[in-house]
């Protein structure tokens, strides 16, 4: 069926105007086209004749060569060129094509310009292979055919038995494969023919003397195979009756079949066949196409009197017989008269009407076909086509499928126009989209976009296909609308550029923002605002109620107000508001009375206090309910998707009682926002010159583990000189250009001790985390939360973002800086990694859902000291001057060096007998404990390991391991003492 509704589809996108519709899979190349002569590729492909490059393409617009037209004619007649390989006479034919021409040339098919030269690579002309052709039918077999002009003489055969038809070629040009392969098909279509040489020769003296003509005779036979293209009858030349034996036939034993169809939308067509296998099913050529209004003389006049009068109609839309309109009369089409000028059957823009007249049938078919709309909703790949699912937006014929097979694949979520025949989705495209600013319209007929003019298509003024007049509307509310003056939208349009379907035509949550911020510079006004989609920008304020906004402080300003809702549009890269009583949209105000309860769907203002609270609802909400977290640009859709809120400030917009967008923000105060923390990695900035003011970038700047675009811009530079070392920074305060102006260091990303910092910044492996896995996230202490709450305990999700520092140079430098996630990090409550809980959704909650956690992954190769390596007055600590140093060698074995003990902050002189402990976890994402090694060793007085170190090992390390190493030291006296953790990885062998 796929090749069915895919020859349908070809045939009719080939009229359209645009010709973008996609139609069914089983395309035989890609490169090919409803603009091309698809009928006659797809069938020579079937049995052989022409076939594509590796590549799957066709190259339908590739000039044919000669040497390739003697492959196609060999192919074609079936000849077994091997048995005639080095018998050709030319000198220029290169060995590939050798075989080929010789055959042709031995079958009288082609001949040469002269006796040695072929010109195997001239493209062959329209001419040249016409004839060959007619050769192959068995035309042309005497030099008396040809008269004074062998060319003239060809093109007027060819165009007697309608070799030409529907190739695009004059006598002398070159042919395109595309015409080759037409030209072959109308040959297959034609029946062979034997010449009767009725000429007059007389000899003698050496001199011959011709008069008489050749005439050609039907080839003709009663077997049935010879109806399998055409079941026309003839007489032969001994005036025998039979049916004609067209090349096709004969080549093919029958097994190519042409049968005559109707397609899907009613049209005559033609089915083709290959040992019963459908090629496909074709069109016919329309005899009159319009793809606009027609009216009842139009029709008159292309059908004609004769067939107005005498032949029967039939009339289609859409596949389906339009009522009492069934093999009628020609007069019982027309309502009003073979002169009228009136529109007939609601033809218009973007329709697509068909004329068939088969005056041997004495028949009329006149097809009808409109364009609809869909969403596709689902895209299933099935390795070499797709199945695309859809839902239709625009009403659709009863029962009509809402699956479509096709060589092209779409997107979830595509807004596509589609024909119908029947039930059948015949042919799917992508609509055209044009955006702007609605500057006229004339309900159920046009639009103007920005001063552009786009007509509806004809079946969208009508209710002829749809329920109701109008465009799709793509928006939630009516299924068709008509737009308003000034709204922004996005048309769809149809293939022949007609409008059918529109989103933005009403008002929507889109049109409005939030002011949470004005600003003035030389009287000019701009604002913080918070849009729809939760966007936070400064923008730029051209008009405010159709007056010029400005900042005077002589007399009264013409600002937006702080904390209102405004409908807006943008002017250029300025912005032009409306407030509630200009646009006429009811507002809301709350001013920390606001409250919203999910279980009620409501919306409410609470005043009083306490026992005495009382609620007063001022709306409702539904599933299509906005609501917006000022203070986090977080979104909702939808009253069941939105936790419970209280003491709500913000505004909102009610439409016929129910709360359509809804801005808020918690009196209680808030968390900073995601983008008020910068991890800096590169102190030293670049000082940009900005009309005359220094701005300093810092380009190894990173916000939510993204690195910032442009560089991080600071404007002054006592915030220049708080940027002392490479940490987490949280700017609280901006110019009205957003560059900050005060930063303050939250985490020193480069410290290695802990303890505190002394600009109170948290050092980096001061917070840690206890536990993190199934959603839970455990610090050590609060110290970690930097938001406005003192948490210790937090959720995550997947919006959770993980920003990942890696250090090196013994956590005295940044190494990396990336968005990771909850498994980079380590639950070890030695701090190994330094884990930070930036934002939070809601910092009121008992474990609020974490937005940005900071993880500070420490050098692998370098060891972190430990606090608490002691045990009362004794301590193990480095030698005098050194640091503690475990190496591991890609054997296993480890050398410990720099290592005493101390009481009292004296060198313990009696140490004596020891026991080394060495607990080895290997990393699997994540640590798992391999195996404690134990040494015992004897102390020269304090010293457990002097430069040339001690050694242990361990049999179960291999190369490449990382490995994590905790030291304890041990004996009666001193007790147990764990003095070093570090992790390293094994050296390659």
């Amino acid at each position: 069926m796929r090749n069915l509704k895919r020859a349908l589809s070809l045939a009719l996108a080939s009229v359209m105007v645009m010709g973008l519709m996609v139609v069914g899979s089983g395309a035989s190349y890609v490169d090919v086209s409803s603009e091309n002569n698809v009928e006659a590729i797809e069938v020579l492909q079937k049995v052989g004749v022409m076939t594509g490059d590796e590549n799957g393409k066709f190259n339908p617009d590739a000039n044919v060569t000669r040497n390739e037209m003697a492959v196609i004619m060999s192919n074609m007649l079936d000849y077994k060129v091997s048995n005639y390989a080095g018998t050709a006479p030319f000198t220029d034919v290169p060995s590939w094509a050798e075989p080929y021409v010789a055959a042709c040339y031995t079958h009288g098919i082609i001949s040469g310009y002269d006796a040695k030269t072929f010109g195997g690579s001239d493209s062959v002309t329209a001419a040249q292979a016409a004839l060959m052709m007619m050769k192959a039918l068995g035309y042309f077999q005497y030099q008396s055919d040809f008269g004074e002009d062998w060319q003239m003489a060809t093109i007027r055969e060819a165009n007697k038995i309608d070799l030409y038809k529907d190739v695009n070629a004059t006598a002398v040009a070159p042919m395109t494969r595309n015409d080759v392969a037409q030209l072959a098909l109308n040959t297959l279509k034609s029946y062979q023919v034997e010449a009767d040489n009725d000429t007059i020769n007389v000899n003698g003296n050496g001199v011959s003397v011709s008069g008489g003509s050749v005439k050609y005779y039907q080839l003709v036979s009663n077997d049935k195979m010879y109806k399998a293209i055409d079941d026309r009858t003839g007489l032969s030349m001994s005036n025998v009756s039979g049916y004609t034996k067209e090349l096709g036939e004969d080549l093919y034993d029958g097994d190519l079949e042409c049968k005559d169809e109707t397609d899907d939308f009613g049209r005559p067509a033609t089915t083709w066949s290959y040992k019963s296998s459908t090629i496909g099913t074709y069109s016919d050529s329309a005899d009159q196409t319009w793809t606009g209004k027609v009216s009842e003389k139009d029709l008159y006049t292309a059908a004609g009197s004769a067939a107005y009068d005498n032949y029967k109609w039939t009339v289609y839309r859409n596949g389906e017989i339009v009522e009492d309109m069934d093999r009628v009369n020609g007069k019982d089409v027309l309502d009003y008269g073979k002169t009228s000028s009136e529109r007939w059957q609601e033809t218009g823009n973007g329709v697509l009407t068909e004329l068939y007249v088969d005056s041997t049938e004495e028949d009329v078919v006149v097809t009808i076909i409109d364009t609809f709309v869909a969403e596709v909703t689902k895209v299933e790949d099935n390795g070499d086509d797709y199945t695309v699912t859809i839902s239709y937006k625009s009403d659709k014929p009863s029962k009509a499928e809402n699956e479509f097979d096709t060589d092209q694949k779409f997107s979830k979520e595509d807004i596509v126009v589609l024909t119908i025949g029947g039930t059948e989705i015949q042919s799917m495209a992508k609509a055209e989209i044009v955006e702007g600013t609605v500057s006229s319209v004339k309900d159920n007929d046009y639009v103007k976009l920005d001063g552009t003019t786009y007509n509806y298509n004809r079946a969208y003024c009508t209710t002829v296909i749809n329920s109701a007049k109008g465009l799709v509307n793509l928006d939630d509310g009516d299924n068709f609308t008509n737009p308003d003056i000034d709204n922004e939208v996005v048309l769809y349009l149809d293939t022949y550029g007609n409008a059918v379907a529109i989103e933005g035509a009403e008002d929507s949550v889109d049109d409005y923002l939030f002011v949470t911020g004005v600003d003035s510079a030389y009287g000019d006004v701009s604002a913080k605002v918070v849009f729809a989609d939760g966007t936070e920008e400064k923008i730029d304020i051209d008009e405010i109620d159709g007056v010029d906004a400005y900042w005077n402080t002589d007399r009264d300003n013409k600002a937006p107000a702080v904390g209102n809702i405004y409908k807006w549009n943008q002017s250029g890269s300025e912005y032009d508001l409306e407030s509630a009583t200009y646009a006429n949209f009811e507002q809301i105000l709350f001013n920390g009375d606001g409250k919203v309860e999910r279980d009620n769907a409501s919306v409410y203002r609470v005043t009083g206090s306490g026992e005495s609270a009382k609620n007063t609802r001022v709306g409702t909400a539904d599933s299509d309910t906005v609501f917006i977290n000022t203070d986090d640009d977080k979104v909702w859709t939808g009253y069941k998707n939105v936790s419970s809120q209280e003491d709500i400030v913000g505004a909102a917009v009610k439409d016929d009682g129910v709360i359509t967008i809804l801005f808020m923000s918690s009196s209680s105060g808030s968390s900073a926002e995601d983008d008020d923390f910068v991890f800096i990695s590169g102190t030293d900035p670049e000082v940009v010159n900005d009309n005359g003011d220094k701005l300093y970038q810092y380009n190894s700047a990173y916000i939510n583990g993204e690195k910032v675009e442009g560089g991080f811009i600071v404007s002054s530079s006592s915030a220049k000189d708080d940027i002392v070392t490479k940490g987490l920074y949280q700017v609280t305060k901006r110019d009205n250009d957003d560059h900050a102006t005060e930063v303050k260091l939250v985490v020193d990303a480069t410290a290695d001790k802990k303890g505190d910092y002394e600009s109170g910044a948290l050092e980096a492996f001061e917070s840690y985390a206890t536990y993190a896995k199934k959603d839970i996230l455990s610090l050590n202490s609060g110290k970690g939360n930097l938001t406005a709450g003192s948490q210790s305990d937090f959720s995550y999700n997947n919006d959770t973002t993980f920003v990942v520092v890696e250090l090196k140079k013994d956590n005295t430098d940044v190494d990396s800086v990336y968005v990771g996630g909850v498994s980079d990090i380590e639950t070890d409550a030695e701090g190994l990694t330094g884990v930070f809980v930036v934002t939070v959704e809601d910092d009121g909650d008992d474990t609020p859902m974490a937005e940005v956690v900071l993880v500070i992954v420490p050098d692998e190769d370098t060891v972190i000291d430990k606090d608490d390596n002691n045990n009362g007055d004794y301590e193990v600590v480095s030698l005098a001057g050194q640091k503690i140093e475990l190496t591991v060698d890609k054997n296993g074995e480890f050398t410990l060096k720099n290592v005493k003990v101390q009481k009292g902050g004296e060198n313990y002189e009696n140490l004596g007998d020891v026991t080394l402990s060495a607990k080895i976890e290997l990393y699997n994402k994540g640590w798992d404990e391999l195996e404690t090694v134990e040494e015992d060793f004897t102390a020269e007085k304090s010293v457990v390991a002097d430069n040339d170190g001690i050694n242990f090992s361990s049999d179960l390390l291999s190369s490449g391991d990382k490995i994590r190493v905790t030291l304890t030291l041990s004996n009666k006296t001193i007790g147990d003492i764990e003095f070093f953790t570090g992790s390293m990885t094994v050296p390659e062998a």
